[in-house]
């Protein structure tokens, strides 16, 4: 049987629930890319342009953070659009990520059926992040919560039960 066979199945079984099945899946799905999304650390950081501490003499490859830097623009830039992507990129930073979850939940609760929901990040360095450029988030976000995608349908699906 295959997924879609699995999921065609799921949502007979959730009947008149399968509104709030699609809700909470998309929900659950879009908390877990924001939770999976990196907070930049200028610590972690590698300088094109290695230099040398004068105290100590060792070679530094750290780099600093440009003037008026906080951390979290790109997880506080999850977006969510119905039937079209949402390229919005001047959300506030956000190292926690509410402001996505809070624009996500809402995006959801307005949804209706025969509607695509899109859960986007249109900042310039998202593909990178996704393939592997920080490491804090080795695998990206967004394949990994792909990849989790039919045991969270189950689990929304088990807990309308």
């Amino acid at each position: 049987m295959s997924f879609a066979d699995d999921l065609a199945r799921i949502c007979t079984k959730a009947g008149d629930k399968v509104e709030l099945l699609v809700r909470k899946v998309a929900i659950d799905l879009g908390k877990a890319v924001v939770e999976k999304s990196p907070v930049g650390d200028p610590l972690n950081w590698l300088s094109l342009n290695p230099s040398v501490d004068t105290k100590t003499g060792k070679q530094s490859t750290a780099r600093k953070a440009p003037a008026g830097y906080v951390g979290g623009t790109f997880k506080g830039n999850w977006q969510y659009g119905t039937n079209s992507i949402n390229a919005t990129v001047d959300s506030p930073a956000d190292k926690g990520g509410g402001g996505s979850n809070t624009r996500i939940a809402a995006g959801v609760s307005a949804w209706v059926p025969g509607q695509t929901i899109y859960m986007t990040n249109s900042l310039p360095y998202a593909q990178k992040l996704e393939h592997g450029w920080s490491k804090q988030a080795p695998v990206g976000m967004v394949k990994t919560t792909v990849a989790e995608f039919q045991e969270s349908v189950r689990k929304a699906a088990e807990s309308l039960k």
